[in-house]
């Protein structure tokens, strides 16, 4: 899936779904993911041109530093967490020891995140770059809407609408602004292998609102449409997944409709 493809947040969610699943489980591990430990939590993911993240946990098994590498082991970006009562409450990214993004986190009654503040150093201050809506339909996510300042005004930039199957987001649709009115600019359809996504369920839906957070089972096709519901040969993907049990994915194999592109990624836990 190209979402993975050096995005650091999706790292984060794959550590803390496999800090919050492997607390639920009850095999053993011996630290490759067979199932013969106790407790396994994913501290290292590797891309297949040498880039790596490093994943580092609270006591609560909570991701708390996030670290991403070059090919020659060099660190680029450090992304940080700081939670209340177990909610993500803010994310920075800095590089060099300077924060260049941040996010801020509200949540409703209901415990779900009604809002989310990005904010960009700017000549040393944090600047308010806007802002994403989220509305649920019970507990699923049924649209995300972001606001940016265009001389003053408000507007609405972009949208993310969702359908859902059995537990799995169907159809992902996306809109964007031409000034005066939201477009469709792009439709996802979604297949699956039916085991359970290490991804899902994890109150992180809300940093990168995508079908692979949001769906229980793996996605083994991403198709995507244009606006005028041609399928897009090069960004569409078929994704293959290799196990060491049926709980912990090690290796993920995605590759586009049209064979002009191939990522993989590995994954290392800390089992004990």
């Amino acid at each position: 899936m190209k979402n993975l493809k050096l995005l650091m947040i999706l790292f984060v969610a794959i550590a803390i779904s496999t800090a919050y699943s492997c607390k639920k489980d009850d095999d053993t591990d011996d630290g490759t993911g067979d199932g013969s430990s106790n407790s396994c939590m994913l501290v290292k993911q590797t891309n297949d041109d040498g880039t790596y993240v490093t994943i580092e946990y609270n006591s609560d098994n909570l991701v708390v530093k996030v670290k991403e590498y070059t090919d020659a082991g060099i660190e680029t970006n450090i992304m940080e967490f700081s939670y209340a009562n177990k909610n993500l409450m803010k994310m920075e990214m800095s590089t060099a020891g300077i924060v260049g993004l941040q996010y801020v986190y509200s949540y409703d009654a209901q415990g779900h995140p009604d809002t989310s503040k990005m904010f960009s150093n700017q000549g040393g201050t944090m600047i308010l770059l806007g802002f994403t809506t989220f509305s649920f339909s019970g507990d699923n996510i049924s649209s995300a809407s972001m606001f940016i300042d265009v001389a003053g005004n408000i507007i609405e930039s972009s949208k993310k609408e969702f359908t859902y199957s059995n537990d799995n987001v169907a159809t992902m649709k996306e809109y964007s602004s031409n000034g005066t009115s939201l477009n469709l600019s792009l439709t996802y359809e979604y297949e699956y292998d039916g085991k359970t996504n290490p991804l899902y369920s994890v109150g992180l839906e809300f940093l990168d609102v995508s079908a692979f957070f949001m769906s229980k089972e793996n996605i083994t096709k991403e198709t995507i449409k244009d606006d005028q519901g041609v399928i897009l040969q090069d960004e569409s993907m078929n994704t293959v997944y290799e196990y060491k049990s049926s709980k912990y994915p090690t290796k993920q194999t995605s590759t586009s409709f049209d064979n002009s592109e191939t990522e993989v990624s590995t994954m290392n836990y800390d089992c004990k």
